[in-house]
């Protein structure tokens, strides 16, 4: 029996496209590319990737609003990206807005939209082409879109949270690519672009894990650098707790660099809910295999927590 093929759903696109960051200001996406759509993670150098629900293109996506063949990125002779629209019934968004011309150049920390399932391209190059500052201080205002005071003190003891791995032209993991790109435009002044840009890839890394998707300790401890960060930048208690939902979905004991960094956020306010905490240590102590030895020796330093 032949299959018929569905015919795409038309939907319309974003009421509010979110402001983009001005080119001049962002850095132009080049190969080697780390791809992560619908969950799964892949590398990328050269030539093109094609995006549809057929089975026969590159990265299949199980989206109804997607259409057979949907895109395809490509990959210049210069190592730049193109993003090209294959006549899709949806369209493709970059940012917010629906590309009106057939083919786009992408930059770093670009979000493709398609159909409703979200596409990052992360440059692996990209954290050892561009030197890295720290941000000067938090966002105290972030609801108001005010930029980072340059009098404002410093709400954690940065040196606190869990070092990152020096940039390489290695595979790096994309939480500390997003992260890295996060510090640029925070230094750049584009402060809710950064806390925005940042926050959409942790949500989506806590929502992988909560599906049962395996996070290793280093993606979890550069998890927990960032949101700890964000917390710094926003001063929402919401991020200090992120964090223990993020290791109460992947069933882990935060490491020593994590520990130290999230004791240290944690004394700086007194708007904590321990139920959470005491909802982790619970969960921890009766998962299978139990908790050796030096996880429950940190684990009893969690549980001091929601004291």
């Amino acid at each position: 029996m032949t299959a018929t093929p569905r015919p795409t759903p038309v939907v319309p696109g974003p009421r509010n496209p979110s402001a983009t960051v001005e080119a001049k200001s962002r850095f132009p996406l080049k190969s080697p590319l780390v791809v992560v759509a619908a969950g799964n993670e892949r590398e990328h150098e050269r030539g093109s990737l094609t995006f549809g629900r057929d089975p026969q293109v590159d990265v299949v996506l199980n989206d109804p609003l997607v259409s057979r063949t949907h895109a395809r990125l490509n990959v210049q002779s210069d190592g730049t990206v193109i993003l090209e629209d294959l006549h899709s019934s949806n369209g493709v968004f970059v940012n917010g807005c629906k590309i009106s011309r057939p083919s786009l150049a992408l930059y770093e920390g670009d979000r493709v939209l398609l159909g409703t399932t979200e596409i990052s391209v992360f440059s692996l190059r990209a954290s050892a082409t561009v030197p890295m500052e720290r941000p000067r201080d938090s966002v105290a205002a972030q609801d108001r879109g005010t930029l980072p005071s340059p009098e404002a003190p410093p709400i954690l003891n940065r040196d606190a949270l869990p070092r990152r791995r020096a940039a390489t032209t290695e595979r790096n993991d994309t939480v500390d690519m997003m992260g890295q790109f996060a510090e640029k435009l925070m230094e750049s002044g584009h402060p809710l672009e950064a806390v925005r840009t940042l926050s959409d890839h942790l949500q989506n890394l806590l929502k992988g894990a909560t599906a049962g998707l395996t996070v290793s300790e280093h993606i979890l401890e550069s998890a927990t650098h960032y949101s700890l960060l964000l917390y710094s930048w926003t001063q929402r208690v919401s991020w200090i707790e992120f964090v223990l939902e993020l290791h109460l979905a992947s069933q882990c004991v935060p490491t020593e660099r994590s520990l130290v960094a999230l004791e240290s956020a944690w004394n700086t306010t007194k708007a904590l809910d321990g139920a959470l905490v005491k909802y982790l240590v619970k969960t921890i102590e009766g998962r299978s295999p139990p908790p050796n030895t030096d996880e429950q020796t940190r684990l009893r330093r969690v549980a001091r927590l929601g004291q």
